[in-house]
């Protein structure tokens, strides 16, 4: 079986992040869709704030674990077959924010009861990561460029690094 090409594995990994988007997209659209259509009296009401500060913990955690993460794969780019360690990266940063992002869709839809506004500026708290995961997405769009850059980067690490340690005693 061949194995796929470079361009293969960056246009999928382009593609994984939109796709895990569109996922937490529609249940977004579903916690929406069944929170205005069912009676607000047939409803108990849940404080949002301890599913915002669950929210928020969870998706603060899994940022900093994304960025252990990202460090300790970065030096993996400079090996054979850069682009499917890229690839794994992509797909491990995506699952990080998607995690949070979900718990949140699940805490609004625990929270919009009909005793409490659907406006509540709070609420807004829980769509903190699904907002952080838009942006990730639309800022640094995986693909080639993206790849090269952190190949580039990775590579000027990689000389930092071995210029500090021979400067050492």
């Amino acid at each position: 079986m061949n194995e796929p090409t470079e361009d293969t594995i960056l246009r999928n990994a382009a593609v994984i992040p939109f796709a895990l988007l569109g996922g937490a997209t529609l249940f977004l659209v579903v916690v929406g869709v069944v929170t205005l259509s069912s009676p607000s009296s047939e409803r108990e009401g849940t404080d949002p704030l301890v599913m915002i500060l669950l929210t928020l913990g969870l998706w603060l955690v899994l940022q900093i674990a994304g960025t252990v993460v990202k460090n300790v794969r970065e030096p993996l780019l400079l090996e054979e077959n850069p682009a499917a360690h890229y690839f794994q990266s992509v797909i491990i940063k995506m699952g990080l924010l998607e995690g949070p992002t979900l718990f949140g869709c699940v805490a609004l839809l625990i929270c919009l009861p009909g005793n409490l506004d659907p406006f509540d500026v709070r609420l807004l708290l829980l769509l903190i990561p699904y907002f952080s995961m838009l942006g990730s997405i639309l800022l640094q769009r995986p693909g080639r460029d993206d790849f090269e850059h952190r190949v580039r980067m990775a590579e000027e690490n990689a000389s930092m690094r071995s210029k500090q340690s021979s400067h050492q005693p």
